[in-house]
């Protein structure tokens, strides 16, 4: 793909932007990536500039700018007119100036303000979809009340929910009051949610394998080999029913001891085993230690569910490789090694 490696490096990227302007401009990371090996090229920077952060995407065969500084987004077109109208339309500008929670460009930006939260979807069935899914877990998950649906243009807004956020050093510590949540919203009615089945995240694992076997092509005959054992044990006639969808320390809050969870947009119908294989492998990404940690997890969570639900390790194998992508496409440091840490996870647990 032509033009693609100047994305990656921050040098070139910070030459290539001071370039456009007058700016001072310094201290570039990168904070998300996407691609589609040989089609094109999404990076999302970080830089500093005139003093403070700034937001900057880069591209290489898309259509639409090469250079878009948030709030300048294609794909999200309310975001140009700054954050304050975009909360205006739910009638949530309030005083002061939204928080920028979360921005994937072109897809969804996530906005706070005051008590509230507004999410703005670059497809409006998206916000229509993820409207539902809030008013369907909000009793069974302690998650955020939707408040109002502006499904024309894309927004949805719900309460802002207080507590501690948690990370990966809270997973040990949370996860038999996670795996009770899992079970407790094994009895929620989700009508009108897709599913998300063993053939769906294969689809993502071979995804996932695809992008590291393109950046680093020594990893081609393992992630085969991987792909090849999901696909031949791949379990069929799972039972499933109400499911998080994305279940990660990520999406919870700790409210005083109670546990929350944060982000339902994902709410689908899988088997038990998928939402506490996802929460176990968002621990693995690379690093020392990672699986010990995960499998550590992973019985807190059992124990806390009620039992080891069929096809959990299956799900565990898959869920890894799904993420084998990760520290590439953070772009983390030393990511070459970390990405072959976490494949060598997925090789462990699905090939004897």
């Amino acid at each position: 793909m032509p033009g693609a490696d100047a994305l990656l490096d921050p040098h070139t990227v910070l030459e290539r932007l001071r370039a456009t302007g007058p700016a001072t401009l310094d201290e570039a990371e990168v904070r998300y990536l996407e691609f589609a090996p040989g089609a094109w090229l999404m990076a999302q920077w970080r830089v500093r500039r005139d003093g403070a952060h700034a937001h900057v995407v880069l591209t290489a065969g898309l259509p639409g700018p090469e250079v878009a500084w948030f709030p300048d987004d294609p794909g999200l077109p309310l975001l140009a007119g700054g954050l304050r109208e975009v909360a205006a339309r739910l009638g949530a500008a309030g005083d002061g100036e939204p928080e920028l929670l979360a921005w994937v460009p072109r897809q969804r930006a996530t906005l706070r303000a005051g008590e509230v939260v507004i999410k703005l979807f670059g497809d409006p069935a998206d916000a229509v979809a993820a409207d539902h899914a809030m008013r369907l877990a909000e009793p069974w998950l302690d998650s955020p009340t939707p408040l109002a649906l502006d499904a024309a243009a894309g927004l949805t807004l719900q309460t802002a929910l207080p507590g501690r956020p948690l990370d990966r050093a809270d997973a040990l510590a949370i996860a038999r009051d996670a795996g009770r949540m899992t079970r407790r919203f094994l009895d929620a009615p989700v009508p009108g949610v897709p599913v998300s089945g063993p053939p769906e995240l294969l689809a993502l694992c071979r995804a996932a394998g695809e992008r590291v076997a393109v950046a680093l092509p020594e990893t081609r005959e393992t992630v085969d080999a991987v792909l090849g054992a999901l696909a031949r044990t791949m379990p069929d006639r799972l039972a499933a029913g109400p499911s998080h969808g994305d279940f990660t320390i990520g999406q919870m809050l700790d409210d005083g001891g109670r546990l929350r969870v944060v982000d339902t947009d994902t709410l689908c119908v899988a088997p038990p085993a998928h939402d506490l294989a996802a929460f176990a492998a968002n621990l693995v990404s690379g690093r020392d230690g990672d699986m010990d940690d995960a499998l550590a997890a992973l019985e807190e969570l059992v124990a806390g569910h009620g039992g080891r639900p069929p096809g959990l390790d299956w799900y565990l194998g898959a869920a890894v490789m799904r993420r084998a992508d990760r520290p590439l496409r953070r772009l983390k440091r030393r990511w070459p090694e970390r990405t072959l840490r976490a494949l060598a996870a997925a090789e462990r647990l699905l090939i004897a």
